[in-house]
């Protein structure tokens, strides 16, 4: 009688175990999805962040080569999310429901951003020729090499006008 206890105590213990953590998992969500540019080419190291209305809580994720992102073991409800990448606009979307026990697939196309830079050129009598601009980065031009500095010539207009 005793050893029949003793092997019914086996048996059932790791039953309740295993209900008591699958009833755990199933308040989690997860987020997965494709983070891609206008070409349908990925964005890789995007940074995906998810963080909760109700407890301000940040959750973040990268992309992967592909583009591809998880994020797992996130509480269910009602979140911000926003999507980054250098050289990109950022996404931001409020209301974005996790649900519990549910994952969640989304695919974004992030579009191009403008780059902004500082560029100060002085002729030799000591005249500033440059400016701030906003412009996209298009092309090395002329016998200035801005790409010294890190960028390459800025087409665009200047921010005062």
């Amino acid at each position: 009688m005793k050893q029949l206890r003793r092997s019914l105590t086996l048996l059932i213990c790791p039953v309740f175990l295993f209900v008591g953590l699958s009833r755990g998992q199933l308040t989690l969500a997860t987020l997965k999805g494709n983070i891609s540019d206008a070409s349908r080419g990925s964005v890789s190291n995007a940074e995906v962040s998810l963080k909760s209305d109700a407890t301000g809580d940040l959750r973040l994720g990268t992309t992967d080569n592909s583009g591809a992102f998880v994020i797992s073991g996130v509480n269910s409800g009602n979140y911000i999310l926003k999507v980054s990448a250098p050289g990109f606009r950022s996404i931001e979307q409020h209301d974005f429901i996790l649900n519990v026990g549910k994952t969640t697939e989304i695919n974004l196309k992030l579009e191009v951003g403008t780059v902004q830079t500082d560029v100060q050129v002085v002729d030799s009598a000591g005249n500033v020729l440059g400016g701030r601009f906003r412009g996209i980065v298009v092309a090395r031009q002329g016998p200035f090499r801005p790409s010294r500095l890190g960028v390459d010539t800025v087409q665009g207009v200047p921010e005062s006008e």
